[in-house]
């Protein structure tokens, strides 16, 4: 009960602290819209909490500013908060961006100039949720640079990881419930179905080693440690070496990523590497993405009361799109199983086919690859006339036939 209380007055003390925000700052955000047809002023807060939208979003935000210059003028105050998810990734976005102190007063200014516009969006920079605007990666270079210094610092800290000069590098990564348990000082379920163990990308992982990479697992707080290791396996995630600058430098300059729709795959994203996924489940992504190369293989959606695995156009059928909650599977009766070792190993090596261009895909590959096109254009959200960029796992799609039934 006193909890409860406590939750109830914290609410009612946000609500009074937002008024009082906006009563007294109605007179600069009532000008800043007034001179709107001489000059606008935007304003956004970078999402420094979360690294997939501290780094992709705001590398979309870039990106799509260059893409469609303004005529008139524009000028676009950014905050950042003062404690951000990676300190590395905020120091040079403070390279490229012109980053203003007092987050919380251009957060307020936001909000103000929307309330005082009637809820216009002519002051806002949008910089959460930009997916759409990756489609314009592809035809852009990196916004983010590393220094000469910061090279030389990671080329020394890679030395002392055991990755010699020259040599090429793979980052995997899965998803566990303990970051975000352990940032929010609670149990936090909501993102559990898209949870995986470690250990499920071993074989994938000595394949690549045995391939010429090394291969170096990604994570900052993880559940658990990697089982096997050896010269070129590397578990960085329980390294006393890991680093805010050596998560960013690692991810950079990898290959390749291969691992899991968690925040860290957007750190290759923002550097144009290509990126790979296992047990891929948010439908959607089809849609509202359209970053290439990239290549998925999709968990198992298993009915429980029809036990068996479903097809795409039951996934479709069952309004499951843009499910992105745990509770949201349960309702439809599905449980997501996660990819198995073989499954996660046929697309590291397919992946490595196709980073090194050796990859030949048969008459049979190219027609199951064509089908399930199709079956995503035929259940394309209304409206969706884009292209469909993402491909599937090969071996994935031979392998469960079910799937594109």
């Amino acid at each position: 009960m006193k909890i409860k209380i406590r939750l109830i007055s914290s609410v009612i003390i946000r609500r009074i602290i937002r008024v009082l925000h906006l009563i007294l700052l109605s007179p600069l955000c009532i000008l800043v819209i007034i001179i709107r047809p001489l000059v606008k002023i935007r304003f956004g807060v970078l999402m420094g909490s979360r690294i997939g939208h501290f780094a992709a979003d705001t590398e979309a935000y870039l990106c799509e500013k260059e893409a469609n210059v303004s005529t008139g003028t524009v000028i676009d105050i950014l905050g950042c908060p003062a404690f951000t998810c990676n300190k590395q990734l905020k120091e040079m976005w403070s390279r490229r961006l012109k980053i203003w102190p007092l987050a919380k007063f251009i957060n307020a200014m936001d909000v103000g100039c929307s309330f005082w516009s009637f809820g216009s969006s002519n002051h806002h920079i949008s910089l959460y949720n930009r997916g759409r605007d990756y489609r314009l990666f592809a035809n852009s270079e990196p916004h983010l640079k590393f220094t000469a210094q910061e090279r030389g610092m990671g080329e020394e800290m890679l030395a002392q990881l055991g990755v010699p000069l020259g040599a090429k590098w793979v980052c995997i990564h899965n998803r566990d419930s303990l970051y975000l348990d352990k940032k929010n000082g609670r149990r936090v379920s909501y993102h559990d179905y898209r949870n995986f163990t470690i250990d499920s990308m071993i074989s994938a992982a000595k394949s690549l080693s045995e391939k010429g990479y090394y291969v170096i697992r990604m994570g900052s707080v993880v559940s658990e440690n990697l089982s096997y290791t050896n010269s070129s396996i590397i578990d960085y995630a329980n390294s006393k070496l890991r680093s805010d600058f050596l998560d960013i430098y690692l991810l950079a300059n990898a290959t390749f990523f291969l691992g899991s729709d968690s925040g860290v795959w957007c750190v290759p994203l923002v550097f144009r590497k290509p990126i790979s996924m296992v047990n891929f489940t948010l439908l959607y992504n089809f849609y509202d993405k359209g970053y290439k190369p990239w290549i998925v293989i999709f968990k198992h959606f298993w009915h429980v009361e029809q036990k068996k695995y479903l097809s795409m156009n039951e996934i479709f059928g069952l309004g499951l799109i843009n499910a992105d909650r745990t509770e949201a599977y349960e309702k439809a009766g599905v449980e997501l199983r996660p990819n198995s070792e073989s499954e996660i190993l046929e697309l590291a090596d397919e992946m490595d086919q196709r980073v090194r261009g050796v990859w030949h895909p048969s008459a049979e590959d190219i027609f199951l690859q064509e089908k399930i096109q199709k079956l995503l254009r035929d259940n394309a959200p209304k409206g969706f006339s884009g292209k469909i960029e993402i491909l599937v796992g090969t071996a994935f799609l031979k392998n469960n036939p079910h799937f594109l039934a």
